[in-house]
């Protein structure tokens, strides 16, 4: 379990690498990281988000980019 000052704190090319991930994976999140949800989000954005941060893990773990 990590703390939140522990996930905001990570080095800026790790952070802007995660960004891009993200984007490529169709989430736009800013760039500490964090993100909004609202009302008008269903239950299938979310899950869709979630899809979203697997690929960028797996994307960056397949370029080294983070450990195994």
């Amino acid at each position: 379990k990590h703390s939140f000052d522990e996930l905001k704190d990570q080095p800026k090319e790790l952070v802007g690498r995660m960004r891009l991930a993200m984007l490529v994976n169709g989430v736009d999140l800013n760039p500490r990281l964090g993100g909004f949800t609202s009302v008008t989000h269903q239950a299938a954005d979310v899950a869709d988000t979630v899809g979203a941060f697997r690929e960028a893990i797996r994307m960056l773990r397949a370029e080294n980019e983070l450990p195994a």
